[in-house]
Parts: C-alpha cells; structure tokens; sequence
C-alpha cells in the first residue's frame, strides 16, 4: 500500500511539472484508480454499462433548451460484494427551443463509487462521481458569442440493475450533475460483466 501511495504522489508531481490538460488529467485519475483497485482486489470483476440517456438543463438557462439526447459508457471494477469503482464518460446534446440551429454539447469524464444495498438479481444503488465536464455552444445568431467552457463537476444518482443473465443485466440510472452546465440525466441500458 505504501508502494502505491508513493507512485500516486510521484504521478501528481509529473502531471503538474509538465502542465498536461485537463481533460489528460482527469483520463490518468481514472486509469490510476483502476490500477490501486486492482491491486487491492485481485477477485474482482470488470463490468461494463452502455445506456441512452434523456437529459433537462436545470438552473437558469433551463427555459431555453429542449430535451438533450446521448449516450453514456461506464467502466466499473467490483471492490466488494456492495461497492464498485466506476469511471464514465458521457455525451449530451441539446437545441435551443427558439433556434434549432443553435446547440449546446456536454462531454463528462468522470470517476467515482457506486453502492449496491443488495446483493440479488434486482439490486438498488447509489452513486457520486466527480469529474471534468466540457460544454460547447454552437449556432448561427447574429451578436451572439459560442464558446467551449471546462468545469471540474460532481454527479450524484441513484439507480437499479436487474439480472437478466449470468452476464448481462438491465442498468436504470437517474442524475444530478453540476458543472459547466447543471442537469438532470435519466440513462437506461445493458450493463454487462466480464
């Protein structure tokens, strides 16, 4: 454990001496959670979750947007009979409800826990992520200024998975994020383990 404390630090000292992005930063968090949890649990499962998602921009804004699509992929490393490290990476998009030219795109990275309160075929959890969440606007109105902005985020849900095999299962997730942009997520998918 002391080894793998000492490589986190060395880790931290090379990302911010050599100045890597953001976004860089936020994939080495989640590929070096990945690796500790492996090294504390040599058991464990690797489980993968594809999900369509509904999203409502929340907040101030929320008037002007229509309902955002996307989709969602989750990468999860079972740690115990009731707790999974997960990691997500998250597209939404959405138009503006007076300009269908115009459009907002949300890109979340993010790592975080998921709890399990049972250990059956239907199992409830819940979950908090945090992460970096990039937002970019898009359209064609004249005076009106389009940017990308980065915002480091936190994501808190709850959700359910239902067996459905020995290896597949129905995941159902409902989020709040705040962030760049702040929303709502209702995400329904697979969730399969390998």
């Amino acid at each position: 454990m002391l080894t793998a404390l000492k490589v986190l630090i060395n880790l931290n000292y090379l990302i911010t001496e050599t100045g890597i992005t953001k976004m860089k930063k936020a994939s080495v968090v989640i590929i070096i959670l990945f690796c500790l949890a492996g090294m504390i649990s040599a058991q464990s499962k690797f489980g993968v979750s594809v999900q369509g998602a509904v999203s409502s921009l929340t907040g101030s804004n929320s008037s002007d947007w229509n309902k955002g699509f996307g989709g969602i992929g989750t990468f999860s490393l079972n740690l115990s009979k009731n707790l999974d490290l997960a990691g997500t990476i998250s597209y939404l998009t959405y138009t503006a409800k007076y300009n269908s030219d115009e459009t907002v795109s949300n890109v979340q990275i993010m790592g975080g826990i998921r709890y399990y309160f049972a250990d059956s075929d239907f199992r409830p959890y819940i979950t908090a992520q945090t992460g970096v969440f990039f937002s970019t606007g898009k359209g064609n109105m004249p005076g009106r200024t389009y940017s990308t902005l980065s915002a480091l985020g936190f994501s808190g849900g709850a959700g359910f998975v239902y067996k459905l095999s020995d290896k597949l299962n129905f995941d159902l997730t409902a989020s709040i994020n705040t962030g760049s942009n702040d929303f709502f997520i209702l995400a329904a998918g697979v969730n399969f383990l390998l």
